[in-house]
C-alpha cells in the first residue's frame, strides 16, 4: 500500500485470497481512514443497484443485499461507481470508488474499493487521494484483463 508519509495502518489476507488494509493520520487538521478491499460480489452488492436487483435470479447465496443508507453513488461504467456518504456522527465524511469484476470475465481480482473518510475541512482531498489510488492501483490491474478502465478524470 502507498500512503503519505505519517500515516500509519494494518492489513489482512483472508483464507479467501481477500485482502483488505486500512491506513490513518491524525493531527489537528486531519483525521482520516482509508480502506482498500478486494473481496467478492457481496461486498459489492450495496453500491449496485442493477446487482441487488438481479441477485436472486443470478444465483448468488444468500438474501438480497441492501442499499446503504444516504448513499449517493455515480455509475462510471456498469462495472465502476464513484459513491459518497453524509457526514457521520463523528463529522467524517466518506467518499469511495468500487469496481465490480464479476460481469467481466478473467479480470481479477473480482471486487476492488477504495474508500476514504475526510473531516469537513479536509473532504476536498478525496477526489485527488482517491483519483492516486485509481490510477497507482485500480487502473494498471484493469489494463491487465482487457478492461476498459474508466479516464482518470472520471475519478475526481
Amino acid at each position: 500500500m502507498f500512503a503519505p508519509t505519517g500515516w500509519t495502518g494494518s492489513g489482512m489476507v483472508g483464507a479467501d485470497g481477500s485482502r483488505s488494509a486500512q491506513l490513518s493520520y491524525q493531527n489537528e487538521a486531519m483525521s482520516a481512514v482509508s480502506y482498500t478491499s478486494y473481496g467478492s460480489v457481496a461486498n459489492a452488492a450495496p453500491y449496485f443497484p442493477s446487482l441487488r436487483k438481479s441477485w436472486n435470479s443470478a444465483g448468488y447465496p444468500g438474501p438480497e443485499p441492501s442499499a446503504i443508507p444516504g448513499l449517493r453513488e455515480t455509475a462510471l461504467t456498469s462495472d465502476f461507481v464513484r459513491y459518497s456518504l453524509p457526514a457521520s456522527t463523528a463529522g467524517l465524511f466518506t467518499d469511495g470508488i468500487i469496481f465490480n469484476g464479476v460481469a467481466s470475465k478473467g479480470c481479477t481480482p473480482t471486487v476492488v474499493q477504495f474508500e476514504i473518510m475526510l473531516t469537513a475541512a479536509d473532504h476536498d482531498l478525496a477526489g485527488a487521494i482517491l483519483n492516486r489510488a485509481y490510477v497507482a492501483v485500480l487502473q494498471p490491474m484493469l489494463k491487465t484483463c482487457n478492461y476498459k478502465a474508466p479516464d482518470p478524470s472520471t475519478v475526481r
